[in-house]
Protein backbone atom coordinates (compact mmCIF):
# COMPACT_ATOMS: atom_id res chain seq x y z
CA UNK A 1 0.00 0.00 0.00
CA UNK A 2 2.81 2.40 0.60
CA UNK A 3 5.03 1.51 -2.59
CA UNK A 4 1.68 2.34 -4.58
CA UNK A 5 -2.26 3.34 -4.06
CA UNK A 6 -3.68 -0.02 -3.25
CA UNK A 7 -3.40 -3.16 -4.36
CA UNK A 8 -5.60 -5.91 -5.39
CA UNK A 9 -5.97 -9.04 -2.96
CA UNK A 10 -4.96 -10.96 -5.48
CA UNK A 11 -1.59 -9.32 -6.10
CA UNK A 12 -1.37 -9.48 -2.63
CA UNK A 13 -1.55 -13.13 -2.63
CA UNK A 14 0.89 -13.77 -5.30
CA UNK A 15 3.73 -11.42 -3.84
CA UNK A 16 3.57 -12.72 -0.72
CA UNK A 17 4.07 -16.75 -2.57
CA UNK A 18 6.99 -14.88 -4.03
CA UNK A 19 8.87 -13.88 -0.97
CA UNK A 20 9.64 -10.35 0.36
CA UNK A 21 12.35 -10.56 -1.75
CA UNK A 22 10.65 -10.70 -5.11
CA UNK A 23 7.89 -8.26 -3.92
CA UNK A 24 10.37 -5.48 -3.05
CA UNK A 25 11.70 -5.97 -6.97
CA UNK A 26 8.61 -6.09 -8.47
CA UNK A 27 7.57 -2.72 -7.06
CA UNK A 28 11.04 -0.99 -7.61
CA UNK A 29 12.63 -2.62 -10.62
CA UNK A 30 9.57 -0.85 -12.82
CA UNK A 31 10.75 -1.90 -16.61
CA UNK A 32 9.50 -5.68 -15.51
CA UNK A 33 6.20 -4.23 -16.01
CA UNK A 34 5.00 -2.62 -19.19
CA UNK A 35 3.99 0.91 -19.60
CA UNK A 36 1.38 1.06 -22.03
CA UNK A 37 -0.57 4.60 -21.11
CA UNK A 38 -0.86 6.93 -24.04
CA UNK A 39 0.08 10.32 -23.64
CA UNK A 40 -2.65 13.16 -23.13
CA UNK A 41 -4.48 13.43 -26.53
CA UNK A 42 -4.17 17.04 -25.97
CA UNK A 43 -0.75 17.83 -26.34
CA UNK A 44 -0.45 18.04 -30.19
CA UNK A 45 -3.65 20.81 -30.10
CA UNK A 46 -1.71 22.70 -27.21
CA UNK A 47 1.87 23.08 -29.40
CA UNK A 48 -0.21 24.28 -32.71
CA UNK A 49 -1.98 26.90 -30.03
CA UNK A 50 1.59 28.02 -28.77
CA UNK A 51 2.94 27.55 -32.07
CA UNK A 52 0.03 30.13 -33.50
CA UNK A 53 0.41 32.70 -30.61
CA UNK A 54 4.84 32.72 -30.82
CA UNK A 55 4.14 33.43 -34.81
CA UNK A 56 1.27 36.13 -34.33
CA UNK A 57 3.49 37.77 -31.69
CA UNK A 58 6.59 37.75 -33.66
CA UNK A 59 4.49 39.29 -36.93
CA UNK A 60 3.75 42.03 -34.01
CA UNK A 61 7.11 42.49 -33.54
CA UNK A 62 8.43 42.79 -36.71
CA UNK A 63 5.66 43.96 -38.86
CA UNK A 64 7.59 46.51 -41.31
CA UNK A 65 4.29 48.13 -42.73
CA UNK A 66 3.35 48.96 -38.72
CA UNK A 67 4.39 52.37 -38.90
CA UNK A 68 1.64 53.32 -42.36
CA UNK A 69 -0.99 51.53 -40.66
CA UNK A 70 -3.49 53.86 -39.37
CA UNK A 71 -5.16 54.14 -35.96
CA UNK A 72 -7.74 52.01 -36.23
CA UNK A 73 -5.65 48.72 -38.23
CA UNK A 74 -3.63 48.97 -35.22
CA UNK A 75 -6.35 48.85 -33.20
CA UNK A 76 -7.94 45.89 -35.02
CA UNK A 77 -4.52 43.96 -34.80
CA UNK A 78 -4.33 44.41 -31.46
CA UNK A 79 -7.70 42.94 -30.39
CA UNK A 80 -7.02 40.14 -32.74
CA UNK A 81 -3.75 39.26 -30.68
CA UNK A 82 -5.93 40.01 -27.23
CA UNK A 83 -8.49 37.44 -28.63
CA UNK A 84 -5.56 34.88 -29.64
CA UNK A 85 -4.08 34.79 -26.50
CA UNK A 86 -7.26 35.21 -23.83
CA UNK A 87 -8.27 31.70 -26.16
CA UNK A 88 -4.82 30.46 -25.48
CA UNK A 89 -5.13 31.05 -21.95
CA UNK A 90 -8.72 29.99 -21.81
CA UNK A 91 -7.84 26.10 -23.45
CA UNK A 92 -4.55 25.89 -21.28
CA UNK A 93 -6.68 26.12 -18.43
CA UNK A 94 -8.88 23.51 -19.81
CA UNK A 95 -5.78 21.43 -20.40
CA UNK A 96 -4.39 21.56 -16.98
CA UNK A 97 -7.50 20.03 -15.67
CA UNK A 98 -7.08 17.66 -18.12
CA UNK A 99 -4.10 17.11 -17.08
CA UNK A 100 -5.06 16.42 -13.66
CA UNK A 101 -7.38 13.78 -14.64
CA UNK A 102 -5.21 12.46 -16.98
CA UNK A 103 -2.62 11.85 -13.77
CA UNK A 104 -5.31 10.50 -11.67
CA UNK A 105 -6.37 7.95 -14.39
CA UNK A 106 -2.74 6.91 -14.46
CA UNK A 107 -1.95 6.37 -11.04
CA UNK A 108 -4.97 4.07 -10.93
CA UNK A 109 -4.27 1.65 -13.84
CA UNK A 110 -0.43 1.40 -13.42
CA UNK A 111 1.45 -1.53 -13.53
CA UNK A 112 4.36 0.51 -12.18
CA UNK A 113 2.99 1.61 -9.11
CA UNK A 114 6.05 3.03 -7.47
CA UNK A 115 6.97 4.72 -10.42
CA UNK A 116 4.04 7.25 -9.76
CA UNK A 117 4.12 7.13 -6.30
CA UNK A 118 7.51 8.73 -6.87
CA UNK A 119 6.26 11.46 -9.17
CA UNK A 120 3.89 11.97 -6.57
CA UNK A 121 6.17 12.72 -4.29
CA UNK A 122 8.43 14.65 -6.72
CA UNK A 123 5.67 16.83 -7.72
CA UNK A 124 5.60 17.93 -3.99
CA UNK A 125 9.20 18.38 -3.62
CA UNK A 126 10.08 19.81 -6.99
CA UNK A 127 6.86 21.84 -6.60
CA UNK A 128 5.49 24.32 -9.55
CA UNK A 129 1.95 25.73 -9.63
CA UNK A 130 0.44 26.44 -12.63
CA UNK A 131 -0.97 29.23 -11.22
CA UNK A 132 2.23 30.77 -11.95
CA UNK A 133 3.01 28.66 -14.83
CA UNK A 134 0.17 28.96 -16.87
CA UNK A 135 1.22 26.20 -19.81
CA UNK A 136 -0.15 22.95 -19.96
CA UNK A 137 2.64 21.14 -21.54
CA UNK A 138 5.40 22.79 -19.41
CA UNK A 139 3.57 21.21 -16.69
CA UNK A 140 3.13 17.81 -18.18
CA UNK A 141 6.27 17.74 -19.22
CA UNK A 142 7.91 18.48 -15.76
CA UNK A 143 5.41 15.21 -14.69
CA UNK A 144 6.99 13.08 -17.12
CA UNK A 145 10.57 14.34 -15.94
CA UNK A 146 9.41 12.41 -12.49
CA UNK A 147 8.31 9.28 -13.78
CA UNK A 148 10.75 8.91 -16.24
CA UNK A 149 13.51 9.96 -13.75
CA UNK A 150 12.20 9.14 -10.66
CA UNK A 151 13.48 6.45 -9.26
CA UNK A 152 17.27 7.34 -11.15
CA UNK A 153 19.91 9.16 -10.20
CA UNK A 154 19.05 11.85 -7.92
CA UNK A 155 21.66 14.34 -8.45
CA UNK A 156 21.00 14.12 -12.38
CA UNK A 157 17.21 14.45 -11.54
CA UNK A 158 17.99 17.56 -9.60
CA UNK A 159 19.98 19.20 -12.82
CA UNK A 160 16.97 17.86 -15.30
CA UNK A 161 14.77 19.80 -13.09
CA UNK A 162 16.61 22.93 -12.76
CA UNK A 163 16.81 22.77 -16.36
CA UNK A 164 13.13 22.47 -16.79
CA UNK A 165 10.73 25.02 -18.87
CA UNK A 166 8.43 25.33 -15.53
CA UNK A 167 10.89 25.76 -12.58
CA UNK A 168 12.89 28.06 -14.80
CA UNK A 169 9.25 30.21 -15.10
CA UNK A 170 7.86 29.10 -11.29
CA UNK A 171 11.57 30.22 -9.66
CA UNK A 172 12.45 33.12 -11.99
CA UNK A 173 15.82 31.56 -12.96
CA UNK A 174 15.22 32.31 -16.68
CA UNK A 175 15.02 36.13 -15.85
CA UNK A 176 18.64 35.36 -13.72
CA UNK A 177 21.39 37.79 -15.30
CA UNK A 178 24.53 39.23 -14.60
CA UNK A 179 22.73 42.11 -14.46
CA UNK A 180 20.17 41.44 -12.42
CA UNK A 181 20.65 38.04 -10.68
CA UNK A 182 18.15 36.29 -9.15
CA UNK A 183 17.96 34.42 -6.25
CA UNK A 184 14.69 32.39 -5.89
CA UNK A 185 16.31 29.05 -7.94
CA UNK A 186 19.52 29.15 -5.96
CA UNK A 187 17.92 29.23 -2.45
CA UNK A 188 15.41 27.10 -3.14
CA UNK A 189 17.60 24.69 -4.55
CA UNK A 190 19.40 24.44 -0.74
CA UNK A 191 16.47 24.97 1.29
CA UNK A 192 14.04 22.78 -0.04
CA UNK A 193 15.26 20.37 -2.67
CA UNK A 194 18.68 19.38 -2.06
CA UNK A 195 20.72 19.90 1.64
CA UNK A 196 18.07 21.79 3.96
CA UNK A 197 18.58 24.75 6.19
CA UNK A 198 21.72 25.22 8.37
CA UNK A 199 24.46 23.95 6.01
CA UNK A 200 24.96 27.22 3.73
CA UNK A 201 25.14 30.77 3.99
CA UNK A 202 23.51 34.11 2.61
CA UNK A 203 26.98 34.14 0.79
CA UNK A 204 26.60 31.02 -0.83
CA UNK A 205 22.91 31.86 -1.75
CA UNK A 206 24.33 34.98 -3.80
CA UNK A 207 27.33 33.29 -5.01
CA UNK A 208 25.34 30.24 -6.12
CA UNK A 209 22.78 32.43 -8.20
CA UNK A 210 25.24 34.52 -9.72
CA UNK A 211 27.08 30.78 -10.74
CA UNK A 212 23.32 30.06 -12.52
CA UNK A 213 23.24 33.12 -14.86
CA UNK A 214 22.77 32.01 -18.25
CA UNK A 215 20.37 29.60 -17.59
CA UNK A 216 17.03 30.53 -19.76
CA UNK A 217 14.25 29.46 -21.77
CA UNK A 218 13.37 30.45 -25.46
CA UNK A 219 10.17 29.78 -26.81
CA UNK A 220 9.68 27.37 -23.85
CA UNK A 221 12.73 25.33 -24.36
CA UNK A 222 15.92 25.57 -21.90
CA UNK A 223 18.81 27.51 -23.74
CA UNK A 224 22.27 28.75 -21.88
CA UNK A 225 23.03 32.13 -22.96
CA UNK A 226 26.65 32.62 -22.02
CA UNK A 227 26.50 36.36 -22.88
CA UNK A 228 24.16 36.60 -19.51
CA UNK A 229 26.77 34.39 -17.35
CA UNK A 230 28.56 35.97 -14.62
CA UNK A 231 32.13 35.18 -15.11
CA UNK A 232 33.52 36.44 -12.12
CA UNK A 233 35.14 34.59 -9.04
CA UNK A 234 32.35 33.05 -6.92
CA UNK A 235 33.06 31.37 -3.56
CA UNK A 236 30.70 28.29 -2.41
CA UNK A 237 30.98 26.15 0.34
CA UNK A 238 34.27 26.89 0.42
CA UNK A 239 34.97 26.69 -3.50
CA UNK A 240 36.73 29.10 -5.40
CA UNK A 241 36.29 29.89 -9.28
CA UNK A 242 34.53 31.28 -12.14
CA UNK A 243 31.60 28.35 -10.87
CA UNK A 244 28.72 27.80 -13.37
CA UNK A 245 25.18 25.74 -12.07
CA UNK A 246 26.76 22.53 -12.86
CA UNK A 247 29.60 23.14 -10.51
CA UNK A 248 27.31 24.04 -7.88
CA UNK A 249 24.76 21.06 -7.69
CA UNK A 250 28.34 19.05 -8.07
CA UNK A 251 29.33 20.75 -4.91
CA UNK A 252 25.96 20.19 -3.14
CA UNK A 253 26.34 16.59 -4.02
CA UNK A 254 29.52 15.94 -2.15
CA UNK A 255 28.07 17.00 0.99
CA UNK A 256 27.24 14.34 3.20
CA UNK A 257 23.90 16.17 4.53
CA UNK A 258 22.70 16.50 1.00
CA UNK A 259 21.86 12.47 1.12
CA UNK A 260 20.59 12.33 4.52
CA UNK A 261 18.47 15.12 4.01
CA UNK A 262 16.44 13.16 0.85
CA UNK A 263 16.58 10.43 2.78
CA UNK A 264 14.91 11.98 5.87
CA UNK A 265 12.21 12.86 3.42
CA UNK A 266 11.60 10.23 1.30
CA UNK A 267 11.47 7.98 4.85
CA UNK A 268 8.70 10.08 5.89
CA UNK A 269 7.12 9.81 3.17
CA UNK A 270 6.74 5.97 2.52
CA UNK A 271 7.37 4.96 6.66
CA UNK A 272 6.70 7.24 9.43
CA UNK A 273 7.44 11.09 10.44
CA UNK A 274 11.22 11.68 12.36
CA UNK A 275 13.18 8.54 11.50
CA UNK A 276 16.13 7.72 14.12
CA UNK A 277 18.93 8.99 13.05
CA UNK A 278 20.71 5.32 13.03
CA UNK A 279 18.21 4.64 10.12
CA UNK A 280 18.41 7.82 7.75
CA UNK A 281 22.27 7.60 8.20
CA UNK A 282 22.71 3.85 7.23
CA UNK A 283 20.19 4.70 4.18
CA UNK A 284 21.90 7.80 3.07
CA UNK A 285 24.99 5.69 3.34
CA UNK A 286 23.65 3.00 0.97
CA UNK A 287 22.70 6.11 -1.36
CA UNK A 288 25.68 8.15 -1.40
CA UNK A 289 27.58 4.45 -2.04
CA UNK A 290 25.44 4.02 -5.11
CA UNK A 291 26.65 7.44 -6.19
CA UNK A 292 22.71 8.95 -5.90
CA UNK A 293 20.92 6.33 -7.39
CA UNK A 294 17.35 5.87 -5.77
CA UNK A 295 16.37 2.28 -6.87
CA UNK A 296 19.43 0.98 -3.66
CA UNK A 297 18.44 2.80 -1.30
CA UNK A 298 14.59 2.40 -1.51
CA UNK A 299 15.25 -1.59 -1.59
CA UNK A 300 16.87 -1.23 0.99
CA UNK A 301 14.31 0.91 2.45
CA UNK A 302 11.57 -1.49 1.71
CA UNK A 303 12.83 -4.63 3.33
CA UNK A 304 14.26 -2.88 6.82
CA UNK A 305 12.36 -4.45 9.70
CA UNK A 306 12.07 -0.32 10.71
CA UNK A 307 9.79 -0.19 8.13
CA UNK A 308 7.24 -2.97 8.95
CA UNK A 309 7.72 -2.23 12.98
CA UNK A 310 4.87 -1.21 15.14
CA UNK A 311 5.76 2.84 14.56
CA UNK A 312 4.85 2.65 10.91
CA UNK A 313 2.51 0.08 10.56
CA UNK A 314 -1.47 2.01 9.95
CA UNK A 315 -0.16 5.12 11.23
CA UNK A 316 0.37 7.04 8.22
CA UNK A 317 -2.51 9.16 6.72
CA UNK A 318 -3.46 8.69 3.44
CA UNK A 319 -2.95 11.80 1.01
CA UNK A 320 -6.13 12.80 -0.59
CA UNK A 321 -4.80 11.12 -3.74
CA UNK A 322 -4.04 7.95 -1.79
CA UNK A 323 -7.42 7.86 -0.11
CA UNK A 324 -9.45 8.96 -3.98
CA UNK A 325 -7.44 5.71 -5.27
CA UNK A 326 -8.08 3.31 -2.59
CA UNK A 327 -11.21 4.14 -2.64
CA UNK A 328 -11.82 3.61 -6.14
CA UNK A 329 -9.51 0.48 -6.06
CA UNK A 330 -11.06 -1.01 -3.25
CA UNK A 331 -15.00 -0.36 -4.84
CA UNK A 332 -13.63 -1.94 -8.14
CA UNK A 333 -14.74 1.23 -10.20
CA UNK A 334 -12.61 1.61 -13.17
CA UNK A 335 -10.80 4.54 -14.37
CA UNK A 336 -13.31 7.13 -16.48
CA UNK A 337 -16.41 5.94 -14.47
CA UNK A 338 -16.68 9.13 -12.39
CA UNK A 339 -17.03 12.56 -14.27
CA UNK A 340 -13.82 14.99 -14.15
CA UNK A 341 -15.22 17.54 -12.23
CA UNK A 342 -16.19 15.50 -9.66
CA UNK A 343 -12.58 13.79 -9.43
CA UNK A 344 -11.10 17.11 -9.53
CA UNK A 345 -12.91 19.11 -7.25
CA UNK A 346 -12.96 16.05 -4.78
CA UNK A 347 -9.07 16.25 -4.61
CA UNK A 348 -9.46 20.00 -4.23
CA UNK A 349 -11.77 19.89 -1.27
CA UNK A 350 -9.60 17.12 0.32
CA UNK A 351 -6.36 19.72 0.01
CA UNK A 352 -4.35 18.55 -3.00
CA UNK A 353 -5.02 20.17 -5.80
CA UNK A 354 -2.61 18.48 -8.35
CA UNK A 355 0.04 20.63 -9.81
CA UNK A 356 -1.33 23.58 -7.65
CA UNK A 357 0.73 23.12 -4.45
CA UNK A 358 -0.06 25.67 -1.87
CA UNK A 359 3.81 26.84 -1.87
CA UNK A 360 6.74 26.00 -3.33
CA UNK A 361 7.27 24.07 -0.07
CA UNK A 362 4.48 21.51 -1.56
CA UNK A 363 2.01 19.74 1.05
CA UNK A 364 2.54 19.45 4.70
CA UNK A 365 1.32 15.93 4.73
CA UNK A 366 0.71 13.76 7.69
CA UNK A 367 -1.85 15.33 10.23
CA UNK A 368 -2.47 18.66 8.03
CA UNK A 369 -4.65 16.76 5.57
CA UNK A 370 -6.97 16.62 8.24
CA UNK A 371 -9.29 19.21 9.52
CA UNK A 372 -13.09 20.14 10.20
CA UNK A 373 -13.89 20.56 6.86
CA UNK A 374 -11.46 18.18 4.63
CA UNK A 375 -12.22 15.20 6.98
CA UNK A 376 -16.50 15.84 5.79
CA UNK A 377 -15.44 15.86 2.72
CA UNK A 378 -13.37 12.62 3.03
CA UNK A 379 -16.91 10.91 4.39
CA UNK A 380 -19.03 12.66 1.31
CA UNK A 381 -16.32 10.78 -1.15
CA UNK A 382 -17.68 7.39 0.38
CA UNK A 383 -21.11 8.48 0.27
CA UNK A 384 -21.35 9.36 -3.28
CA UNK A 385 -19.19 6.71 -4.80
CA UNK A 386 -21.52 4.52 -3.33
CA UNK A 387 -24.37 6.03 -4.23
CA UNK A 388 -24.45 9.03 -6.76
CA UNK A 389 -28.02 10.21 -5.35
CA UNK A 390 -27.02 10.62 -1.90
CA UNK A 391 -27.58 8.70 0.98
CA UNK A 392 -31.29 9.60 1.49
CA UNK A 393 -32.73 9.84 -2.02
CA UNK A 394 -35.99 9.77 -2.25
CA UNK A 395 -37.73 6.24 -3.12
CA UNK A 396 -41.18 5.94 -5.86
CA UNK A 397 -43.36 3.20 -5.25
CA UNK A 398 -43.61 1.31 -1.81
CA UNK A 399 -41.86 2.06 1.52
CA UNK A 400 -39.01 -0.53 2.08
CA UNK A 401 -39.79 -3.07 4.49
CA UNK A 402 -38.86 -2.76 7.57
CA UNK A 403 -36.43 -5.09 9.38
CA UNK A 404 -36.03 -5.98 13.12
CA UNK A 405 -33.92 -3.49 14.41
CA UNK A 406 -29.70 -4.08 14.98
CA UNK A 407 -28.38 -4.40 18.75
CA UNK A 408 -26.78 -1.06 17.74
CA UNK A 409 -30.27 0.55 16.30
CA UNK A 410 -32.26 -0.62 19.92
CA UNK A 411 -29.76 1.43 21.82
CA UNK A 412 -29.88 4.23 20.19
CA UNK A 413 -33.85 4.70 20.49
CA UNK A 414 -33.36 7.06 22.51
CA UNK A 415 -33.41 9.24 19.53
CA UNK A 416 -29.49 9.41 19.37
CA UNK A 417 -28.94 9.10 15.22
CA UNK A 418 -26.12 6.38 14.98
CA UNK A 419 -23.63 5.48 12.09
CA UNK A 420 -25.46 6.04 8.35
CA UNK A 421 -28.78 7.51 10.33
CA UNK A 422 -31.08 10.31 10.24
CA UNK A 423 -31.02 13.41 12.14
CA UNK A 424 -34.37 14.92 13.24
CA UNK A 425 -33.96 17.35 9.59
CA UNK A 426 -33.72 14.26 8.04
CA UNK A 427 -30.29 14.38 6.65
CA UNK A 428 -27.25 12.44 7.88
CA UNK A 429 -24.45 14.53 9.46
CA UNK A 430 -21.79 11.53 8.90
CA UNK A 431 -22.83 11.17 5.07
CA UNK A 432 -24.35 14.60 4.18
CA UNK A 433 -22.79 14.96 0.37
CA UNK A 434 -21.83 19.14 -0.18
CA UNK A 435 -24.43 20.13 -2.65
CA UNK A 436 -21.83 21.97 -4.82
CA UNK A 437 -19.62 18.67 -4.75
CA UNK A 438 -22.57 16.96 -5.74
CA UNK A 439 -23.91 19.03 -8.78
CA UNK A 440 -19.97 19.35 -10.01
CA UNK A 441 -19.75 15.60 -10.52
CA UNK A 442 -23.01 15.12 -12.18
CA UNK A 443 -22.68 14.98 -15.92
CA UNK A 444 -23.95 12.74 -18.87
CA UNK A 445 -26.64 10.41 -19.53
CA UNK A 446 -26.58 8.20 -16.17
CA UNK A 447 -25.12 10.71 -14.09
CA UNK A 448 -27.24 10.10 -11.27
CA UNK A 449 -25.87 5.74 -11.47
CA UNK A 450 -23.48 5.18 -8.99
CA UNK A 451 -20.49 3.01 -10.76
CA UNK A 452 -20.86 0.94 -7.15
CA UNK A 453 -22.70 -2.22 -7.66
CA UNK A 454 -23.35 -3.85 -4.27
CA UNK A 455 -25.16 -7.20 -5.31
CA UNK A 456 -22.26 -7.98 -7.57
CA UNK A 457 -19.72 -6.65 -5.42
CA UNK A 458 -20.88 -8.88 -2.48
CA UNK A 459 -21.94 -11.94 -4.37
CA UNK A 460 -18.14 -13.24 -4.14
CA UNK A 461 -19.06 -13.81 -0.09
CA UNK A 462 -22.18 -15.54 -1.20
CA UNK A 463 -22.35 -18.39 1.40
CA UNK A 464 -19.75 -17.73 3.82
CA UNK A 465 -21.06 -16.76 7.40
CA UNK A 466 -21.51 -13.50 8.03
CA UNK A 467 -19.01 -12.81 10.08
CA UNK A 468 -16.09 -13.99 7.84
CA UNK A 469 -17.52 -11.84 5.22
CA UNK A 470 -17.18 -8.60 7.52
CA UNK A 471 -13.29 -9.73 8.03
CA UNK A 472 -12.88 -10.55 4.60
CA UNK A 473 -14.32 -6.43 4.51
CA UNK A 474 -11.67 -5.78 6.96
CA UNK A 475 -8.47 -7.41 4.87
CA UNK A 476 -9.53 -6.06 2.17
CA UNK A 477 -9.98 -1.98 3.72
CA UNK A 478 -7.45 -2.41 6.30
CA UNK A 479 -4.96 -5.02 6.31
CA UNK A 480 -6.12 -5.85 9.83
CA UNK A 481 -8.57 -7.15 11.66
CA UNK A 482 -11.07 -4.76 13.24
CA UNK A 483 -11.59 -4.24 16.76
CA UNK A 484 -14.32 -6.41 18.84
CA UNK A 485 -16.74 -3.50 19.03
CA UNK A 486 -16.40 -2.41 15.27
CA UNK A 487 -16.88 -5.82 13.63
CA UNK A 488 -20.35 -6.41 15.96
CA UNK A 489 -21.77 -2.80 14.91
CA UNK A 490 -20.39 -3.62 11.53
CA UNK A 491 -21.72 -7.45 11.56
CA UNK A 492 -25.23 -5.93 12.75
CA UNK A 493 -25.12 -3.57 10.38
CA UNK A 494 -24.86 -5.63 7.43
CA UNK A 495 -27.19 -8.63 8.72
CA UNK A 496 -29.92 -6.89 10.75
CA UNK A 497 -31.39 -9.82 12.93
CA UNK A 498 -29.30 -12.04 11.22
CA UNK A 499 -26.95 -13.98 13.40
CA UNK A 500 -23.73 -13.95 13.07
CA UNK A 501 -23.17 -17.32 11.81
CA UNK A 502 -25.25 -17.33 9.36
CA UNK A 503 -24.57 -18.24 5.40
CA UNK A 504 -24.49 -14.17 3.73
CA UNK A 505 -26.04 -13.97 0.32
CA UNK A 506 -25.83 -10.85 -1.57
CA UNK A 507 -29.20 -11.42 -3.36
CA UNK A 508 -31.09 -11.41 -0.47
CA UNK A 509 -29.85 -8.96 1.60
CA UNK A 510 -31.62 -5.12 1.37
CA UNK A 511 -29.37 -2.75 -0.88
CA UNK A 512 -29.61 -0.21 1.58
CA UNK A 513 -27.90 -2.45 4.03
CA UNK A 514 -24.90 -3.30 1.31
CA UNK A 515 -24.23 -0.52 0.73
CA UNK A 516 -24.21 1.07 4.51
CA UNK A 517 -21.81 -1.69 5.71
CA UNK A 518 -19.36 -0.39 3.35
CA UNK A 519 -19.86 3.27 4.03
CA UNK A 520 -19.40 2.61 7.50
CA UNK A 521 -15.99 0.69 6.76
CA UNK A 522 -14.57 3.65 4.56
CA UNK A 523 -15.75 5.93 6.84
CA UNK A 524 -13.49 4.99 9.79
CA UNK A 525 -10.86 6.43 11.52
CA UNK A 526 -9.07 3.19 10.12
CA UNK A 527 -9.67 3.29 6.95
CA UNK A 528 -8.11 6.92 6.72
CA UNK A 529 -4.90 5.36 7.77
CA UNK A 530 -1.88 3.50 5.45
Amino acid sequence: RRAGFGIPLSRVDLLTEAGPQYAVAYFVDTERQADNFPDPDWLEQAGAMRKKYREMRMESSRDPDAPARSEEERRKLEEERQKAVAELRREERQNIQRLKYWWVNRMQTTARPLQEKMSLFWHGHFAVSAQKVQSSYANYDLNRLFRDRGLGNFKLLTYEVGCSPAMMRYLDNARNSKRNPNENWARELMELFTIGPGHYSEADIKNSARAFTGWTTDDGDFVYNPRDHDNGEKIFMGRIGNLNGNDIIDIIFEQEATAEFIVRKLWTFFAYADPEDEIVEGLARRLRGAGYELRPMLSEMFRSRAFYSDKAMWTQIKSPVQLLLSNLSHLDIEPGQLPMNFVLQALRRMGQDLFYPPSVKGWDGGEAWINTNTLMNRYNLAAYLLDRNGPNRRRRGNPPRREAPTPLEAEQRDGRPGPGRSNDRGMTDESRMDSSMAREGRGGANRNRSPFHPREYFARWNGLPLNEVVDRLADLFYGHPLGEVQRREIIATLGGAWTPAAPFNAQSTDLDRLRATVHLMLSTAEFQLC
